[in-house]
């Protein structure tokens, strides 16, 4: 689908990022364009792939959401869910 809402998942659980992935697969308005283990990983391929959402884990172990900005990578973060 040419209009599809592209997503980056981050969670440093393979198991859950796979999960997420085939559930999000059967959504032909969505497609996932990456996934990352860590933050560091996050911003790398959010920098690269220009997600349009980012579903990430805010436990992720060394590293908080609200570091992100610090990265000036340009993310917004718009909705907690």
């Amino acid at each position: 689908m040419a209009c599809a809402i592209s997503v980056l998942l981050v969670d440093d659980h393979a198991l859950l990022r796979k999960s997420l992935h085939r559930m999000l697969d059967d959504d032909p308005e969505l497609t996932v364009i990456g996934e990352a283990n860590n933050g560091a990983e996050a911003v790398e391929l959010a920098r690269e792939l220009a997600p349009q959402v980012v579903v990430m884990d805010l436990a992720i172990p060394s590293w908080t959401v609200f570091r992100l900005p610090d990265t000036s990578c340009g993310w917004r973060r718009q909705r907690r869910l």
